[in-house]
Protein backbone atom coordinates (compact mmCIF):
# COMPACT_ATOMS: atom_id res chain seq x y z
CA UNK A 1 0.00 0.00 0.00
CA UNK A 2 2.97 2.32 0.56
CA UNK A 3 3.47 2.32 -3.19
CA UNK A 4 0.02 3.85 -3.76
CA UNK A 5 0.66 7.49 -3.05
CA UNK A 6 -1.55 10.27 -4.11
CA UNK A 7 0.24 11.03 -7.38
CA UNK A 8 0.20 7.44 -8.54
CA UNK A 9 -3.50 7.04 -7.71
CA UNK A 10 -4.30 10.12 -9.70
CA UNK A 11 -2.36 8.85 -12.69
CA UNK A 12 -4.19 5.50 -12.59
CA UNK A 13 -7.56 7.16 -12.43
CA UNK A 14 -6.64 9.41 -15.32
CA UNK A 15 -5.55 6.42 -17.36
CA UNK A 16 -8.85 4.67 -16.57
CA UNK A 17 -10.84 7.71 -17.65
CA UNK A 18 -8.86 7.92 -20.88
CA UNK A 19 -9.72 4.31 -21.67
CA UNK A 20 -13.47 5.01 -21.37
CA UNK A 21 -15.28 6.04 -24.62
CA UNK A 22 -16.44 9.58 -25.19
CA UNK A 23 -20.00 10.33 -24.02
CA UNK A 24 -21.30 10.71 -27.58
CA UNK A 25 -19.82 7.37 -28.58
CA UNK A 26 -21.29 5.72 -25.51
CA UNK A 27 -24.77 7.09 -26.21
CA UNK A 28 -24.49 6.01 -29.82
CA UNK A 29 -23.52 2.46 -28.85
CA UNK A 30 -26.34 2.28 -26.31
CA UNK A 31 -28.86 3.54 -28.92
CA UNK A 32 -27.60 1.06 -31.51
CA UNK A 33 -27.92 -1.76 -29.01
CA UNK A 34 -31.46 -0.76 -28.11
CA UNK A 35 -32.51 -0.37 -31.77
CA UNK A 36 -31.03 -3.73 -32.61
CA UNK A 37 -32.97 -5.34 -29.82
CA UNK A 38 -36.21 -3.57 -30.83
CA UNK A 39 -35.76 -4.66 -34.45
CA UNK A 40 -35.25 -8.22 -33.32
CA UNK A 41 -38.41 -8.13 -31.19
CA UNK A 42 -40.43 -6.50 -34.00
CA UNK A 43 -39.24 -9.03 -36.56
CA UNK A 44 -40.10 -11.91 -34.26
CA UNK A 45 -43.52 -10.39 -33.59
CA UNK A 46 -44.23 -9.80 -37.29
CA UNK A 47 -43.11 -13.32 -38.09
CA UNK A 48 -45.52 -14.63 -35.47
CA UNK A 49 -48.39 -12.50 -36.77
CA UNK A 50 -47.64 -13.53 -40.36
CA UNK A 51 -47.65 -17.18 -39.33
CA UNK A 52 -51.03 -16.76 -37.62
CA UNK A 53 -52.52 -14.91 -40.63
CA UNK A 54 -51.11 -17.47 -43.04
CA UNK A 55 -52.51 -20.30 -40.96
CA UNK A 56 -55.89 -18.53 -40.85
CA UNK A 57 -56.09 -18.17 -44.62
CA UNK A 58 -54.58 -21.52 -45.52
CA UNK A 59 -56.24 -23.62 -42.85
CA UNK A 60 -59.03 -21.89 -40.92
CA UNK A 61 -60.62 -20.02 -43.86
CA UNK A 62 -61.00 -23.10 -46.14
CA UNK A 63 -62.15 -25.16 -43.17
CA UNK A 64 -64.87 -22.65 -42.26
CA UNK A 65 -65.95 -22.39 -45.88
CA UNK A 66 -66.41 -26.18 -45.94
CA UNK A 67 -68.20 -26.27 -42.58
CA UNK A 68 -70.80 -23.69 -43.64
CA UNK A 69 -73.03 -23.24 -46.68
CA UNK A 70 -70.92 -21.77 -49.52
CA UNK A 71 -73.06 -19.70 -51.95
CA UNK A 72 -70.00 -18.55 -53.91
CA UNK A 73 -69.10 -22.08 -54.99
CA UNK A 74 -72.77 -22.91 -55.65
CA UNK A 75 -73.08 -19.92 -57.96
CA UNK A 76 -70.09 -20.73 -60.16
CA UNK A 77 -70.75 -20.98 -63.88
CA UNK A 78 -71.87 -22.76 -65.89
CA UNK A 79 -74.34 -24.44 -63.50
CA UNK A 80 -75.04 -21.42 -61.25
CA UNK A 81 -76.96 -23.66 -58.85
CA UNK A 82 -77.46 -20.84 -56.35
CA UNK A 83 -79.15 -18.65 -58.95
CA UNK A 84 -81.28 -21.57 -60.16
CA UNK A 85 -82.53 -22.43 -56.67
CA UNK A 86 -83.40 -18.81 -55.88
CA UNK A 87 -85.23 -18.54 -59.22
CA UNK A 88 -87.20 -21.70 -58.39
CA UNK A 89 -87.94 -20.44 -54.87
CA UNK A 90 -89.15 -17.08 -56.14
CA UNK A 91 -91.26 -18.69 -58.86
CA UNK A 92 -92.82 -21.08 -56.35
CA UNK A 93 -93.70 -18.45 -53.74
CA UNK A 94 -93.66 -14.94 -55.29
CA UNK A 95 -96.24 -14.05 -57.96
CA UNK A 96 -95.13 -11.23 -60.27
CA UNK A 97 -91.50 -11.56 -59.12
CA UNK A 98 -88.53 -13.16 -60.87
CA UNK A 99 -84.85 -13.42 -59.95
CA UNK A 100 -83.04 -12.30 -63.09
CA UNK A 101 -79.42 -12.31 -61.97
CA UNK A 102 -77.23 -13.06 -58.95
CA UNK A 103 -73.66 -12.18 -58.02
CA UNK A 104 -71.91 -13.62 -54.95
CA UNK A 105 -68.74 -12.07 -53.51
CA UNK A 106 -66.47 -13.79 -50.99
CA UNK A 107 -65.56 -11.91 -47.82
CA UNK A 108 -63.70 -14.83 -46.25
CA UNK A 109 -64.36 -17.04 -43.24
CA UNK A 110 -67.84 -18.20 -44.35
CA UNK A 111 -69.04 -14.65 -45.08
CA UNK A 112 -70.48 -13.55 -48.42
CA UNK A 113 -72.18 -10.59 -50.10
CA UNK A 114 -75.10 -11.19 -52.49
CA UNK A 115 -76.35 -8.81 -55.16
CA UNK A 116 -79.57 -9.73 -56.98
CA UNK A 117 -81.77 -8.28 -59.63
CA UNK A 118 -85.33 -9.26 -58.74
CA UNK A 119 -87.82 -8.06 -61.33
CA UNK A 120 -91.28 -6.71 -60.54
CA UNK A 121 -93.23 -8.11 -63.49
CA UNK A 122 -95.97 -5.52 -63.10
CA UNK A 123 -93.39 -2.97 -64.27
CA UNK A 124 -91.38 -2.72 -67.51
CA UNK A 125 -88.42 -5.09 -67.29
CA UNK A 126 -85.02 -3.43 -67.54
CA UNK A 127 -82.17 -5.91 -67.17
CA UNK A 128 -79.42 -4.05 -65.39
CA UNK A 129 -78.05 -3.27 -61.94
CA UNK A 130 -78.99 -5.19 -58.78
CA UNK A 131 -81.87 -3.98 -56.62
CA UNK A 132 -81.64 -6.42 -53.68
CA UNK A 133 -78.59 -6.81 -51.46
CA UNK A 134 -77.86 -9.01 -48.46
CA UNK A 135 -75.13 -10.92 -46.65
CA UNK A 136 -74.78 -14.57 -45.74
CA UNK A 137 -72.66 -14.94 -42.61
CA UNK A 138 -72.14 -18.45 -41.24
CA UNK A 139 -75.20 -19.67 -43.21
CA UNK A 140 -77.41 -16.83 -41.92
CA UNK A 141 -79.05 -14.27 -44.19
CA UNK A 142 -78.39 -10.81 -42.72
CA UNK A 143 -78.59 -7.11 -43.55
CA UNK A 144 -81.20 -7.32 -46.29
CA UNK A 145 -81.58 -4.19 -48.43
CA UNK A 146 -84.73 -4.45 -50.54
CA UNK A 147 -86.01 -0.91 -51.12
CA UNK A 148 -88.73 -2.01 -53.57
CA UNK A 149 -89.88 -4.95 -51.38
CA UNK A 150 -89.37 -7.38 -54.24
CA UNK A 151 -88.49 -10.26 -51.91
CA UNK A 152 -91.06 -9.40 -49.25
CA UNK A 153 -93.65 -12.04 -48.37
CA UNK A 154 -97.22 -10.97 -49.19
CA UNK A 155 -98.98 -13.51 -47.02
CA UNK A 156 -102.60 -12.49 -47.73
CA UNK A 157 -102.51 -12.04 -51.49
CA UNK A 158 -105.20 -14.69 -52.10
CA UNK A 159 -107.15 -14.15 -48.90
CA UNK A 160 -107.55 -10.39 -49.03
CA UNK A 161 -110.59 -8.87 -47.31
CA UNK A 162 -113.24 -9.46 -49.90
CA UNK A 163 -114.56 -6.46 -51.76
CA UNK A 164 -117.73 -6.98 -53.77
CA UNK A 165 -116.96 -7.84 -57.37
CA UNK A 166 -119.35 -5.14 -58.59
CA UNK A 167 -117.53 -2.54 -56.50
CA UNK A 168 -114.14 -3.58 -57.92
CA UNK A 169 -115.54 -3.50 -61.47
CA UNK A 170 -116.95 -0.03 -60.84
CA UNK A 171 -113.53 1.25 -59.70
CA UNK A 172 -111.77 -0.32 -62.68
CA UNK A 173 -114.34 1.11 -65.13
CA UNK A 174 -113.36 4.61 -63.97
CA UNK A 175 -109.81 4.08 -65.25
CA UNK A 176 -108.74 5.10 -68.77
CA UNK A 177 -109.38 2.49 -71.44
CA UNK A 178 -105.61 2.22 -71.97
CA UNK A 179 -104.98 1.27 -68.32
CA UNK A 180 -103.37 -2.13 -67.72
CA UNK A 181 -104.48 -3.84 -64.50
CA UNK A 182 -102.56 -6.58 -62.68
CA UNK A 183 -104.68 -8.84 -60.47
CA UNK A 184 -104.24 -11.67 -57.97
CA UNK A 185 -107.44 -13.72 -57.88
CA UNK A 186 -108.77 -16.52 -55.70
CA UNK A 187 -111.44 -18.30 -57.72
CA UNK A 188 -114.45 -19.99 -56.15
CA UNK A 189 -113.50 -23.22 -57.94
CA UNK A 190 -110.36 -24.53 -59.64
CA UNK A 191 -109.90 -23.81 -63.33
CA UNK A 192 -107.85 -25.85 -65.78
CA UNK A 193 -104.68 -24.27 -67.09
CA UNK A 194 -105.99 -24.52 -70.64
CA UNK A 195 -109.09 -22.57 -69.61
CA UNK A 196 -106.90 -19.84 -68.08
CA UNK A 197 -104.66 -19.80 -71.12
CA UNK A 198 -107.64 -19.35 -73.42
CA UNK A 199 -109.18 -16.52 -71.38
CA UNK A 200 -109.24 -12.96 -72.71
CA UNK A 201 -106.64 -11.93 -70.08
CA UNK A 202 -102.94 -12.79 -69.89
CA UNK A 203 -102.07 -15.51 -67.39
CA UNK A 204 -98.89 -14.51 -65.52
CA UNK A 205 -98.65 -16.97 -62.62
CA UNK A 206 -100.76 -19.78 -61.20
CA UNK A 207 -100.72 -21.78 -58.00
CA UNK A 208 -100.94 -25.53 -58.55
CA UNK A 209 -104.12 -26.82 -56.92
CA UNK A 210 -103.16 -29.45 -54.33
CA UNK A 211 -105.99 -29.68 -51.77
CA UNK A 212 -104.40 -32.62 -49.95
CA UNK A 213 -101.42 -30.65 -48.59
CA UNK A 214 -100.96 -27.47 -46.57
CA UNK A 215 -98.53 -25.67 -48.87
CA UNK A 216 -99.21 -25.19 -52.58
CA UNK A 217 -96.53 -23.81 -54.86
CA UNK A 218 -96.82 -21.90 -58.09
CA UNK A 219 -95.50 -21.67 -61.62
CA UNK A 220 -94.81 -18.73 -63.87
CA UNK A 221 -96.76 -18.87 -67.11
CA UNK A 222 -94.06 -16.90 -68.96
CA UNK A 223 -90.67 -16.36 -67.28
CA UNK A 224 -88.84 -13.32 -68.63
CA UNK A 225 -85.31 -14.70 -68.31
CA UNK A 226 -85.00 -18.02 -70.14
CA UNK A 227 -82.00 -19.98 -68.84
CA UNK A 228 -82.93 -23.20 -70.67
CA UNK A 229 -83.78 -23.40 -74.35
CA UNK A 230 -86.66 -25.79 -73.65
CA UNK A 231 -88.33 -23.55 -71.04
CA UNK A 232 -90.90 -21.91 -73.32
CA UNK A 233 -93.95 -22.25 -71.07
CA UNK A 234 -96.47 -21.06 -73.68
CA UNK A 235 -95.59 -24.06 -75.82
CA UNK A 236 -95.61 -26.66 -73.03
CA UNK A 237 -98.26 -29.29 -72.55
CA UNK A 238 -100.00 -29.81 -69.24
CA UNK A 239 -97.77 -32.78 -68.42
CA UNK A 240 -94.63 -30.82 -69.30
CA UNK A 241 -95.68 -28.05 -66.92
CA UNK A 242 -96.18 -30.64 -64.17
CA UNK A 243 -92.62 -31.85 -64.81
CA UNK A 244 -91.31 -28.28 -64.48
CA UNK A 245 -93.17 -27.90 -61.19
CA UNK A 246 -91.73 -31.17 -59.88
CA UNK A 247 -88.24 -30.16 -60.98
CA UNK A 248 -88.52 -26.82 -59.16
CA UNK A 249 -89.67 -28.49 -55.94
CA UNK A 250 -86.97 -31.16 -56.16
CA UNK A 251 -84.28 -28.53 -56.67
CA UNK A 252 -85.51 -26.62 -53.63
CA UNK A 253 -85.55 -29.76 -51.49
CA UNK A 254 -81.99 -30.62 -52.51
CA UNK A 255 -80.68 -27.16 -51.59
CA UNK A 256 -82.86 -26.12 -48.65
CA UNK A 257 -80.01 -24.08 -47.14
CA UNK A 258 -80.37 -21.58 -50.00
CA UNK A 259 -83.95 -20.52 -49.18
CA UNK A 260 -85.10 -22.03 -45.86
CA UNK A 261 -84.53 -18.76 -43.95
CA UNK A 262 -86.59 -16.82 -46.51
CA UNK A 263 -89.83 -18.63 -45.60
CA UNK A 264 -92.51 -20.36 -47.63
CA UNK A 265 -95.72 -18.53 -48.38
CA UNK A 266 -98.59 -19.42 -50.67
CA UNK A 267 -100.50 -16.15 -50.31
CA UNK A 268 -103.25 -17.54 -48.09
CA UNK A 269 -102.41 -15.77 -44.86
CA UNK A 270 -99.51 -17.69 -43.35
CA UNK A 271 -95.94 -18.82 -43.76
CA UNK A 272 -94.67 -22.39 -43.49
CA UNK A 273 -91.55 -24.18 -42.33
CA UNK A 274 -89.43 -25.88 -44.95
CA UNK A 275 -90.57 -29.36 -43.80
CA UNK A 276 -93.94 -28.98 -45.54
CA UNK A 277 -92.29 -28.84 -48.97
CA UNK A 278 -91.49 -32.56 -48.96
CA UNK A 279 -95.21 -33.37 -48.58
CA UNK A 280 -96.06 -30.94 -51.39
CA UNK A 281 -93.49 -32.64 -53.62
CA UNK A 282 -94.76 -36.15 -52.88
CA UNK A 283 -98.35 -35.06 -53.56
CA UNK A 284 -97.29 -33.36 -56.81
CA UNK A 285 -95.95 -36.69 -58.06
CA UNK A 286 -99.55 -37.94 -58.19
CA UNK A 287 -100.81 -35.06 -60.35
CA UNK A 288 -102.25 -36.06 -63.72
CA UNK A 289 -103.99 -32.77 -64.49
CA UNK A 290 -103.07 -29.19 -63.76
CA UNK A 291 -105.66 -26.88 -62.23
CA UNK A 292 -105.49 -23.63 -60.26
CA UNK A 293 -107.73 -21.79 -57.83
CA UNK A 294 -105.33 -18.93 -57.07
CA UNK A 295 -103.75 -17.20 -60.04
CA UNK A 296 -102.51 -13.86 -61.41
CA UNK A 297 -103.68 -12.24 -64.62
CA UNK A 298 -103.32 -8.89 -66.34
CA UNK A 299 -104.92 -7.08 -69.25
CA UNK A 300 -106.27 -3.72 -70.30
CA UNK A 301 -109.35 -2.26 -68.65
CA UNK A 302 -112.14 -3.68 -70.81
CA UNK A 303 -110.70 -7.21 -70.92
CA UNK A 304 -110.28 -7.25 -67.13
CA UNK A 305 -113.86 -6.06 -66.60
CA UNK A 306 -115.18 -8.76 -68.91
CA UNK A 307 -113.17 -11.47 -67.13
CA UNK A 308 -114.38 -10.35 -63.70
CA UNK A 309 -117.98 -10.25 -64.89
CA UNK A 310 -117.83 -13.78 -66.29
CA UNK A 311 -116.31 -15.42 -63.19
CA UNK A 312 -116.80 -15.49 -59.42
CA UNK A 313 -114.09 -15.05 -56.80
CA UNK A 314 -113.41 -15.44 -53.10
CA UNK A 315 -110.77 -12.72 -53.23
CA UNK A 316 -109.76 -9.97 -55.66
CA UNK A 317 -106.51 -8.12 -55.11
CA UNK A 318 -105.22 -5.38 -57.43
CA UNK A 319 -101.42 -5.60 -57.54
CA UNK A 320 -100.77 -2.67 -59.83
CA UNK A 321 -102.37 -0.31 -62.35
CA UNK A 322 -100.46 1.20 -65.25
CA UNK A 323 -102.42 4.08 -66.72
CA UNK A 324 -100.57 4.17 -70.04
Amino acid sequence: MSEWNEDKLEKELEALVNEMPEQDDLEKKITEGINKRIRKIVLHTLAGVAAVVLAAFLVINPLMNKMFFDPYTLNKEPEQIMLGVLRDYCETTRPYREVIDLTVKKKGFARYELEMQVADLTEPLIVGPPNVWCEINFENYENFMDPDFNMTVHAGRFSDDYEEREEVIKKISELPKSAKIYLSLSDTSPKSIEELRDANVELEWFQVYQPNVDFQGGLSARPRAIYAEDDERDEMTEQELIEVYLSNLQNMLEYKEVWSQLQLSDGKGGVYYDQVLAKTYEDAKTLTTLTSKNYCVYAQRDEVIEFLQNNTFDSIYIDNVKLW
